[in-house]
């Protein structure tokens, strides 16, 4: 008797405040459209991860780190800042949109297992994406690379007195001449073929003559 008084009671409320009530196919439809927004968030996350992990393949740019404070100050420089901003940016985002998920299925908590759910699932698909090549398909806005004015890399192909030939990655050849105080202590047979890495000033020649490179640091041979 008390519950359909009790049932009675609510309906009378609403018709008297003209309470509108909403079709459970709405809260479905809402339900799935965050549980989207969360795919679109973490599928960005990962992307950003991706392009970030890609910094790190480019030239070797974390073998600068072993050239001293001049190589760490260069490594810095052109470290992707912006991309760990926009991937916390965007792991935040996904946390909230979660939480919105979480409550209209019933729930007003947030596991610490969901969290950590989250982070993995981004830095494992950025990680997949890194290795099949992101950075080749999709162009981020921080195109910043290790400029030839004051960074080269290439593999060995001659070694002169005080010098070395050296071949970029983009196929062209730089002849890399080291300071006096600098000794190359590497043989013709061992160097080619390996990496030559070095920090000092670029001199570009016109025409058809290689550009010369004034290596201040080297590091050699690196097989990668």
């Amino acid at each position: 008797m008390r519950e359909v008084d009790f049932k009675k009671g609510i309906m009378e409320k609403i018709q008297k405040e003209k309470i509108k009530i909403k079709c459970s196919s709405f809260f479905w439809i809402e339900k799935n459209c965050w549980r989207f927004l969360l795919i679109v968030a973490m599928l960005g996350g990962a992307m950003v991860a991706g392009l970030f992990f890609s910094f790190f393949k480019r030239e070797g740019s974390y073998k600068a780190l072993s050239m001293g404070l001049s190589g760490i100050k260069l490594f810095f420089s052109i470290f992707p800042w912006d991309y760990i901003l926009l991937f916390l940016i965007l792991t935040l985002l996904s946390i909230f949109i979660l939480k919105k998920v979480i409550f209209l299925g019933g729930r007003n908590s947030l596991r610490t297992t969901s969290l950590f759910f989250i982070f993995t699932t981004v830095i494992s698909l950025g990680l997949i994406l890194s290795l099949l090549g992101l950075e080749n398909r999709i162009k981020g806005w921080h195109d910043e690379s290790f400029s030839d004015e004051n960074f080269v890399v290439g593999k060995v192909f001659d070694i002169y007195e005080k010098e070395a030939m050296i071949q970029n990655h983009s196929g062209k050849n730089v002849r890399v001449v080291f300071d006096e105080e600098i000794f190359f202590p590497y043989k013709d047979e061992y160097a080619q073929g390996k990496f030559l890495r070095a920090i000092g000033r670029m001199e570009h020649n016109d025409g058809d003559a290689d550009d010369i490179f004034h290596a201040k640091i080297f590091r050699c041979c690196d097989e990668d």
